[in-house]
């Protein structure tokens, strides 16, 4: 809910204090992974097994790397002989260490966005945020964040040992996306679709590809029948397959830095990495649960839910809201520079990461319980993970002075605890006889709420606070059946105090 706190306490709450053991604060670094663990003091024991291993010289000159660091005194923890025995078996000593090892530099807000990284060492480490706790491997992180030239160094309470070579989840980086999905065992279903669309073979070919991949739990959600009457039409499944997959070769690191994704079947796949709050990363509106897993022709992300194209969502069950004949006619979003109380700057309406927005419009600090009372419903309800739409508060204020403006957004960000609806607040500066002429607003006494398409155009309006019968009627028009007489009215939210 809005005033619960998701943000882990690792990625806000570490001070200079914490960090002194590595020789100073977050960003100050100078040199390789291996000159800072150095200077720490505290990573000797690791130090010297990387230098056995014959890794010393690929962490101080190559990465960008993760670096899960265990301390002298984990070293020190291992059962009698373990050290001596992995020193003296340079093979099984390099894996041990490549196990602590992430590609890229992956600060720790990236790193709590997803259920487990994979490591060089072709394995697979847990990610757990936890009552203010973040365990990677089941190790406790004690320091984040100290960064090197090459890389990003997170310091963790224990050794982490990987399991066998052969139980690993990762296929040997010789395998295709193919082979390596199959050797998983979790995506049977995308399988045997691809093969009936005849794409098994191109994702098994050259590349490269970047695939997002649902699980067999992701398919079975589908609604009964669905993948049957996909099956008995391959060029209607072929088009859904090719939305899950981006040409080229793309790390986790690459998809986060992009807003969207066009695909092989010629759509775009909407990236939403700014909830700073740890609740995911979304690539069209599915949560990645694992990323960057090697294959010899592209990288496979797993996600938890099937991507549908606009023109496939109906053919499923799954609804992407279509414009009206006459879009535009109940008004139309005016562009606007802005940004939310998390310090993103957006270009309204086009910028929101949904294809379909709702905007909880207020202009006045009473208002808040109004848009309040919609909230509940849209984070809990029949639309909370809807695929392409998202949902806004927008404090419309007329603009008063860069410092006051200031202090107002301040006040507004103390206020909110939660990280994530900080992120959908965007405060709007801006003249307001003008704002409403545009959406056609008529009053301030009641919030406008709006739906809103790619372009700005009002789709379905109301005003006031949410009944059962005002949401029923949003249902119906993200599903393009709005019925006639509707409530009317348009709107975006406040999240705090004005």
């Amino acid at each position: 809910m809005r005033n619960r706190s998701l943000r882990p306490a690792w990625v806000v709450g570490i001070t200079s204090c914490a960090l002194a053991a590595l020789g100073g604060p977050v960003g100050a670094q100078e040199g390789s992974i291996v000159d800072v663990a150095a200077r720490a003091g505290s990573f000797e024991t690791l130090l010297t097994a990387a230098k056995a291993a014959g890794l010393a010289e690929t962490l101080a000159t190559g990465g960008p790397f993760t670096v899960f660091a265990p301390t002298d005194a984990a070293f020190a923890a291992l059962p009698k002989g373990a050290l001596e025995a992995l020193l003296a078996d340079p093979a099984a000593l390099r894996r041990v260490l490549l196990h602590h090892v992430a590609q890229a530099a992956r600060p720790a807000a990236e790193v709590v966005q997803y259920e487990a990284v994979r490591t060089l060492a072709d394995t697979r480490l847990s990610i757990e945020a936890k009552g203010g706790v973040v365990r990677i491997g089941g190790a406790r992180v004690v320091t984040a964040d100290v960064k090197a030239r090459n890389g990003v160094i997170h310091v963790i309470d224990a050794v982490l040992l990987p399991p066998p070579a052969a139980a690993t989840v990762q296929a040997p980086p010789a395998r295709t996306i193919v082979d390596v999905a199959a050797a998983d065992g979790r995506f049977k279903t995308l399988l045997a679709a691809a093969k009936a669309a005849g794409l098994a073979e191109v994702l098994a070919g050259e590349g490269p590809f970047t695939v997002f991949a649902p699980t067999d739990d992701a398919f079975a959600v589908l609604p009964a029948g669905a993948i049957e009457a996909l099956v008995r039409d391959p060029a209607r499944l072929r088009t859904i397959l090719t939305h899950h997959v981006v040409a080229g070769r793309l790390a986790a690191g690459a998809v986060v830095a992009r807003a969207g994704l066009e695909t092989v079947g010629g759509t775009t796949l909407r990236v939403d990495a700014r909830d700073a709050a740890g609740a995911g990363v979304f690539v069209g509106g599915a949560r990645v649960l694992v990323a960057d897993v090697a294959a010899s022709n592209g990288v496979i992300h797993v996600i938890d839910r099937v991507l549908l194209p606009p023109a496939a969502a109906g053919e499923t069950g799954r609804a992407t809201p279509t414009p009206g004949k006459h879009a535009g006619d109940l008004g139309r979003f005016p562009r606007l520079e802005a940004e939310s109380l998390e310090r993103v700057r957006y270009t309204l309406p086009g910028g929101l990461t949904g294809e379909r927005n709702l905007v909880l419009i207020a202009f006045q600090q009473w208002q808040q319980r109004e848009c309040d009372s919609w909230l509940g419903w849209l984070e809990d309800g029949p639309l909370a993970r809807l695929d392409g739409f998202a949902w806004w508060e927008l404090p419309t204020i007329a603009p008063m002075g860069e410092a006051f403006q200031r202090w107002v957004d301040d006040g507004m960000r103390r206020g909110i605890a939660d990280a994530a609806a900080r992120g959908r607040t965007i405060t709007l500066w801006t003249d307001k006889a003008a704002f409403k002429r545009a959406l056609r607003i008529e009053s301030e006494r009641a919030i406008t709420v709006a739906l809103l398409d790619r372009d700005g155009n009002v789709l379905w309006r109301t005003t006031g606070r949410f009944t059962p019968e005002k949401g029923a009627a949003l249902e119906a028009a993200l599903r393009g059946h709005l019925p006639a007489g509707a409530p009317t009215g348009a709107g975006c939210p406040a999240q705090g105090g004005l």
